[in-house]
């Protein structure tokens, strides 16, 4: 589906609720989607009536695709496993949304995956293993570049 130009209108009002029923038939992919804030997203767009597409490198993406595809009684969402460094694997997720989205696409991609400290991630023990420029690489070269690629 074609979009309109985007033209500057000013400062967003956030006192407005936002029109959620433009997501319904709508194609999502949202990485680090198994916990915290890409899970809330999942969610969010699946109860929206979205299709939702979601990957993390953590199994408990599963039970949440289980969870809300027998809630809704029907596939509202598929979970693939990936690590998004990996672009076969990236492009596994993307090959997955679009063939099983309703309208054969992909219209919608929220790059929420990352490492933080709060998730435990073992980058952040610096006890010898790890030197700061492998640090700045795992987490500042995972973070970036998908800002930078939407």
């Amino acid at each position: 589906m074609p979009l309109t130009r985007y033209e500057y209108t000013g400062p967003i009002d956030h006192t407005v609720v936002p029109d959620r029923t433009v997501c319904r038939g709508q194609s999502v992919i949202i990485t680090g989607g198994a916990n915290g804030i890409g899970e809330s997203c999942v969610r969010q767009y699946v109860e929206a009536g979205a299709f939702v597409t979601f990957g993390d490198m953590h199994d408990r993406g599963y039970e949440i695709q289980k969870e809300l595809n027998e809630a809704n009684g029907k596939e509202v969402c598929a979970f693939v496993k990936v690590d998004i460094r990996d672009w076969e694997q990236q492009k596994v997720m993307f090959e997955t949304a679009k063939t099983k989205s309703p309208h054969n696409s992909v219209d919608v991609v929220i790059a929420n995956a990352g490492i933080s400290r709060s998730s435990g991630d073992s980058l952040w023990n610096l006890d010898g293993q790890y030197c700061p420029c492998l640090i700045w690489h795992e987490s500042v070269g995972l973070d970036v570049p998908w800002g930078l690629a939407c």
